[in-house]
């Protein structure tokens, strides 16, 4: 303030200096405030305070983040299954519980795509900048889902000369499940290492596969199938304790039955 200025002369005004956080008390607690935001934030708990990230409000964070967490897993494992480099996604969402948080959604979902491809780290806030800068095109989209669940999120992830489709839901508002790949009905958990096994639904496969894996000291933690009929194409998600050697998933091709393995790490 000027020395000259009228405001000094006023008998009702009353002027202080502005200490803003220039005390050592201040100090000290804009530092643990920010200590506590910044842990909150590494945790995945919350982004309170943040001015550019999908969802910076702590309750809403809360109640989204299993979904979160469901949209990266459906993003990781379309990037590992694809037969090339992705090039557009479209997302579409079901539910009261997701229906109004595309963004976030869509933003969790990038992010899940990109891990698996990317030296560096991707997070919520820089995830849709990569996705431009590999051409990658996102959009929300209607139609494409086919299983029926109270919340769903369906994402088509298409590359040149291929797509597929795969949807996922929530077990008991916390677990994630895989419920759809392409026009297969599955419940499949998303979770650790996953061997993704096309075959034809037939007599023995699943005891040969089992036996094969069995002999290689691989144990099979969770396995789920869906089939187009009886006789047709089966989906098997199987998940295992330990990872399986290039030599096994070759091995696994080679048995009566057995269309395609891919192992994927989710």
């Amino acid at each position: 303030l000027p020395a000259d200025s009228k405001l000094r002369t006023l008998s009702n005004v009353v002027l202080t200096p502005h200490l803003a956080a220039s005390t050592v008390e201040a100090q000290r607690d804009v530092g643990t405030k920010i200590v506590e935001q910044v842990l909150a934030a590494l945790r995945g708990e919350s982004y309170h305070n943040a001015v550019n990230v999908p969802v910076a409000d702590p309750s809403v964070f809360r109640q989204l983040k299993p979904y979160l967490t469901l949209a990266e897993k459906l993003g990781s494992l379309q990037m590992q299954l694809a037969g090339g480099p992705i090039k557009r996604i479209e997302l579409e969402l079901h539910g009261d519980e997701v229906a109004d948080h595309g963004k976030p959604l869509t933003v969790a979902l990038l992010k899940g795509l990109l891990d698996p491809i990317t030296d560096i780290p991707v997070n919520y806030i820089n995830a849709p900048l990569l996705a431009r800068q590999r051409g990658i095109s996102v959009s929300e989209t209607s139609g494409i889902a086919r299983a029926s669940y109270a919340n769903l999120l369906c994402c088509s992830a298409a590359w040149e000369g291929g797509q597929r489709t795969i949807a996922g839901s929530l077990l008991g508002h916390e677990s994630p499940r895989v419920v759809q790949v392409d026009d297969f009905t599955i419940d499949a958990l998303p979770e650790g290492t996953v061997l993704v096994m096309e075959s034809i639904d037939m007599p023995g496969v699943i005891g040969r596969v089992g036996t094969l894996l069995g002999r290689h000291g691989i144990n099979i933690a969770e396995w789920r199938l869906g089939r187009e009929a009886p006789g047709r194409r089966a989906l098997s998600f199987i998940n295992l304790d330990a990872e399986a050697p290039s030599q096994v998933l070759a091995e696994l091709e080679q048995l009566e039955g057995v269309v395609r393995v891919r192992q994927v790490r989710l």
